[in-house]
């Protein structure tokens, strides 16, 4: 279904504006802007679509092969239990600088060899 759009434009520089104005902002003429009607028709609705170079299928998890990482031990149990057996080296780093601050498990693993060393009694 076309849609009627109202615009209104000044006879003597072409500015258009969406209400009537008395004086055309374009060149300061007055009573130039005049009523024109204009039928806006929709077009059919696009959607995404890929080429078949770029597709892929998705990866069944059971397809996945699973490495295991060798990992640092806290001797902190209960935070080598959630980490899955301790800290994976290279994990406790962002990838870029300036990425984050510190995580926690970097953190943790410190405070781990402090308190091995007494600091904290």
């Amino acid at each position: 279904m076309a849609k009627r759009k109202t615009k209104f434009m000044c006879n003597s520089c072409g500015y258009e504006s969406a209400k009537w104005m008395g004086r055309c902002p374009g060149c300061g003429e007055w009573n130039t802007m005049v009523e024109e009607i204009e039928v806006v028709t929709k077009g059919p609705r696009r959607t995404f679509q890929h080429s078949e170079s770029t597709a892929q299928k998705a990866t069944p998890i059971t397809a996945i092969e699973i490495a295991e990482e060798p990992r640092v031990d806290t001797d902190l149990n209960e935070l080598n239990r959630v980490l899955g057996g301790g800290i994976v080296p290279g994990a406790d780093r962002p990838a870029d600088p300036g990425d984050a601050p510190k995580p926690v498990p970097r953190r943790e693993a410190h405070r781990s060899r402090s308190v091995r060393q007494g600091q904290y009694r």
